[in-house]
């Protein structure tokens, strides 16, 4: 039909008025074919038309490589033509094509050198304040302990049974007079503090001195509530190495005087697979409160934080 897609003279005037990179064509008929002739004439009009074409033509009822296998070579001989010489228009997008890529790795590796900037600002800045050692622990009057799941791929999580260990052996050791656990209740049917106050009250911390945040989605949103909804600038973070030097560098970002008690890590495969997220994760904790000002999801009302009197020990 006169001037849709199948009309090949409409489409070769389309084609001619293109400013952009034109295609290459290739062109081959039989000559005993009988629309030879019309071959013919549309190869003058894409001559006319200035459009770049290859044109091979032979007797196709012959044998060998003067008939169709003439043809047919001539076509695959044509094809990566187009690739090894390309068109005038090609110097351009290869330069574009190079200067994206160069400009891509140039990003990558200025976020690598962030992460691992970021990695050693977090630790510097957390140096000296955290304990391993039970006896060692200054005394504060409340312990943050951040939230993980109980149970990872169906399993007890170690990460989660070692942080509620080191809770009830500071609360039991007199190194603190109350707990607040913090960690996630987005959901009705998962519920991080409720858990941490159950299984600390089974370690023998009484529950009148469990304070539960049910609003600790993030290491950030603990920290932050910990100080604006809890009222509290000196306490104790319970977590993993690698985590406390992340929260306790949060937690100096806004004035607060805070040590960690160090709960048992992972090591081996384990370990290191933990220590290359926490880069990550600390490239975006710096980037959260030194370039984006992020605030925690949810605030609130205050919450006391129940605490036994200290001469009761």
């Amino acid at each position: 039909m006169a001037g849709s897609d199948n009309d090949l003279t409409h489409l070769a005037r389309q084609l001619a008025r293109r400013r952009t990179r034109r295609p290459q064509l290739f062109q081959c008929c039989g000559t005993e074919d009988f629309l030879y002739d019309l071959n013919v004439s549309y190869r003058a009009l894409l001559k006319k038309l200035r459009i770049k074409l290859t044109y091979e033509d032979g007797a196709a009822s012959t044998t060998g490589p003067t008939g169709i296998e003439k043809l047919s070579s001539a076509a695959l001989d044509w094809l990566p033509l187009s690739l090894q010489h390309p068109s005038r228009g090609d110097g351009a997008v290869e330069k574009a094509f190079m200067l994206v890529l160069l400009g891509l790795l140039f990003l990558g590796a200025a976020a690598v050198a962030f992460a691992i900037w970021a990695d050693g600002h977090v630790a510097a800045r957390a140096a000296g304040r955290v304990y391993d050692r039970i006896d060692d622990v200054p005394h504060r009057e409340v312990a943050l302990v951040l939230g993980t799941s109980k149970y990872s791929n169906g399993r007890l999580n170690s990460f989660y049974t070692a942080r509620i260990r080191a809770a009830a052996e500071l609360y039991n050791a007199g190194k603190v007079d109350g707990i607040l656990v913090s960690g996630d209740n987005g959901r009705e049917d998962y519920n991080e503090p409720a858990q941490m106050k159950e299984d600390l009250v089974a370690m023998g911390v009484p529950a009148d001195y469990i304070t539960a945040d049910y609003a600790g989605f993030r290491t950030l949103d603990s920290i932050y509530r910990a100080e604006e909804v809890f009222g509290l600038q000196t306490y104790t973070v319970v977590s993993q190495p690698f985590h406390l030097e992340r929260a306790l560098y949060l937690a100096g970002q806004r004035g607060q005087d805070v040590i960690g008690y160090a709960a048992y890590g992972p090591a081996g495969y384990w370990g290191r697979r933990v220590r290359t997220r926490e880069v990550l994760a600390r490239a975006l904790a710096v980037l959260d409160v030194e370039l984006l000002g992020r605030e925690p999801r949810f605030l609130g009302e205050p919450v006391n934080v129940n605490r036994r009197k200290s001469e009761s020990l």
